[in-house]
């Protein structure tokens, strides 16, 4: 399980996660796109957990996602590699649930803490 820790700019909390690498600026990008779309970035995973048999698509402004029961592929619309192809972060499902539990605490002020 990926972890991150809390950096305050200006008051305003933002991600970081270890390593540096282009996994880590799009695993940031998702938590800061759930700093406007909680609810909906919530519902798309929950929805992608209790319907096994079809993917569920998110798009926002700094990244897009495709979640299935299993995992979650996360592009990041302006993170590129080398040859130019958009980064793409893969993780379980169940983990990027508990990303947004944890990040949705952050927002509203209280001692992020883990969730099962």
């Amino acid at each position: 399980m990926r972890n991150f820790k809390v950096e305050y700019q200006s008051g305003i909390p933002s991600p970081s996660f270890e390593g540096g690498d282009a996994e880590a600026w799009v695993l940031e990008a998702f938590l800061r796109e759930a700093t406007s779309f909680m609810s909906q970035m919530l519902a798309a995973v929950t929805d992608a957990q209790a319907i096994p048999s079809r993917p569920v698509d998110f798009g926002g402004n700094e990244i897009s996602f495709e979640a299935d029961a299993e995992t979650i592929a996360i592009t990041a619309e302006w993170i590129r590699d080398d040859a130019g192809n958009e980064c793409v972060a893969r993780i379980p499902t169940e983990e990027a649930k508990r990303l947004l539990l944890t990040w949705q605490d952050v927002l509203s002020g209280q001692r992020p803490h883990p969730h099962p």
